[in-house]
């Protein structure tokens, strides 16, 4: 079984596109591996409906992180907190710079391979392999990752959205110092919790 982070970038209320696209791609590779989608947000003050909207799109947990938003090393470290407590197999982003630079410094981090600029990826054999361009984008490369963590960071606009109908709201979990917990997030809550999610 592989669970599938994917880091849901946010910006005035609304989550980017690019990780929607990603967290939909989660949910349906997810089930072809025996794993769940999770879905882990960086910020100050993230409302609990944004945070549980990202069900609609596959996740079965958001966790939610206080910290300061659009910069990658608050969500590195946020995200490697997470995959060590949760054992997660594969880390998704949907692409962009952010996405690129916290996905090098996750794999820096965390000693796992990397494959940037996917635009495909598959199940084979309950793995996942990451298809990109090579070559001028005249080959394909196919990666298929070692050791306990594989991150995939996708090309802009590869991975398709897909909202599940009805949208079923995700629980969401606040990431601490201490802890997960399942009560509300805030930063006197995200620093206190000590529970962890399971």
């Amino acid at each position: 079984m592989a669970d599938i982070l994917v880091y849901a970038l946010h910006y005035e209320g609304t989550i980017n596109k690019n990780s929607l696209g990603a967290v939909s791609e989660a949910a349906k590779l997810a089930s072809e591996v025996g794993g769940e989608a999770h879905a882990i947000m960086v910020g100050e003050g993230i409302p609990d409906d944004l945070a549980k909207s990202l069900g609609a799109y596959g996740a079965k947990k958001v966790f939610r992180v206080e910290g300061p938003e659009g910069l990658a090393q608050p969500v590195v470290d946020a995200m490697a907190k997470v995959i060590d407590d949760n054992g997660h197999g594969y880390a998704l982003f949907g692409g962009g710079l952010l996405g690129f630079e916290i996905g090098a410094g996750l794999a820096a981090r965390m000693g796992a391979g990397v494959s940037m600029e996917v635009t495909k990826v598959r199940a084979e054999g309950g793995e996942l392999v990451a298809e990109r361009p090579v070559w001028g984008d005249s080959t394909i490369s196919e990666k298929k990752f070692v050791g306990d963590l594989g991150i995939i960071i996708g090309r802009l606009n590869a991975f398709e959205t897909a909202e599940s109908n009805p949208p079923t709201p995700a629980p969401t979990f606040c990431v601490g110092e201490s802890g997960v917990t399942s009560s509300g997030c805030s930063r006197s809550s995200a620093r206190s919790s000590s529970s962890s999610a399971s």
